[in-house]
């Protein structure tokens, strides 16, 4: 085998090792893409109250309405399209424990759900 042959053969197998390369490209990003879609599906089939269901009653937590505002409260009770917060001075300590006023709030009304930390 002479030098020539021998170079020609490299070329043939950088030639094949580039589209090797190209083609996991290809199919790790359609992988990714997959993946996205599915947790995009979940996410969009997942309601607060199934969300709520992992949070302990008594937690505190904070909820922002469609309008924008948000109720910092211990949750009291979650209903199948409500739930009932009960608004606390701080998230913390011995304010937490007193409640203020208790706000009932449909759970189409909910855009985002805070869990307190502590």
């Amino acid at each position: 085998m002479d030098g020539a042959e021998g170079l020609r053969m490299d070329d043939g197998l950088d030639a094949f090792d580039a589209i090797a390369e190209e083609f996991r490209r290809e199919v790790a990003w359609e992988q990714r893409t997959e993946a996205r879609e599915i947790i995009a599906a979940g996410i969009s089939d997942s309601c607060f109250a199934d969300v709520l269901t992992r949070v302990a009653p008594g937690d505190v937590v904070t909820v922002v309405a469609s309008d924008g505002v948000p109720l910092r409260g211990r949750l009291l009770a979650v209903g199948r399209d409500w739930l009932r917060l009960g608004e606390v001075i701080d998230a913390t300590g011995t304010g937490r424990t007193r409640v203020r006023r208790t706000h009932d709030v449909r759970l189409e009304a909910v855009v985002r759900i805070i869990r307190e930390a502590g």
